[in-house]
């Protein structure tokens, strides 16, 4: 899995927010084991590991398995916190492959999977056909599969067309906006992210790192069996 490293917009603002003291202060370990938040969504760990050093944000205490994961959840809490859910899904302005206004409200009334990706992230790019396969089987069904890419740069429409003509990819495919970026409202830090938002607007599940399809699938059509998409 790739972290975005290079969004100045970001890193300016958690160094305002270090300078300001708004971030976590450290706290003593609370706890002799935990499973590290840092490696559960980089490396997909679901096992206990010693804790090293502890953090408290928003009224949970989290335990790490190094000072480095320490310092990764440090620069964007919002990453690595257990995520709430229902809660409402923030609107975005993107747009397509030909320059024209994608917006949000394009997608409401419809259960929808958005995907943040790059083609410079190998497990996004692997992705592409399977969620091209998903959009096809369930877009009868009232379900749209999303692929917002966050590359950047004069080329990056060029870079995503290729990519999607490489890899065979027919659902839609966007590009975020470089001055409001949807990936900052939905507190992406790493790609592939991937939130599933249902026919009212909530994000009702979500997914970081490397994903096995298959759940996000039985996800899809639980929602859509449900009623509630």
């Amino acid at each position: 899995m790739n972290t975005k490293t290079n969004k100045t917009s970001v890193l300016t603002s958690l160094a305002c927010a270090l300078l300001l003291g708004t971030l976590p202060s450290l706290a003593e370990p609370t706890a002799t084991e935990a499973i590290c938040p840092v490696c559960r969504v980089h490396d997909g760990e679901t096992e206990t590991e010693p804790v090293v050093a502890s953090e408290t944000h928003a009224g949970g205490t989290y335990g790490f398995c190094s000072l480095d994961c320490r310092d990764k959840f440090l620069k964007a809490p919002a990453t690595y916190v257990t995520p709430v859910f229902p809660r409402p899904a923030p609107a975005f302005v993107a747009q397509d492959l030909d320059g024209a206004e994608f917006s949000s409200e394009e997608l409401a009334g419809r259960v929808v999977l958005l995907d943040f990706w790059a083609t410079w992230c190998p497990p996004c790019v692997a992705d592409l056909p399977e969620l091209s396969n998903l959009h096809a089987r369930y877009k009868e069904a009232g379900v749209s599969i999303v692929s917002l890419s966050i590359d950047e740069g004069d080329d990056a429409a060029r870079k995503v067309a290729r990519m999607i003509k490489k890899r065979k990819a027919t659902h839609p495919v966007i590009l975020d906006s470089a001055d409001q970026p949807a990936w900052a409202a939905y507190s992406v830090g790493a790609v592939p992210a991937q939130f599933l938002i249902d026919a009212t607007g909530n994000i009702v599940a979500q997914w970081t790192g490397k994903t096995d399809l298959k759940q996000v699938e039985a996800e899809i059509v639980r929602l859509v069996e449900s009623g509630d998409g």
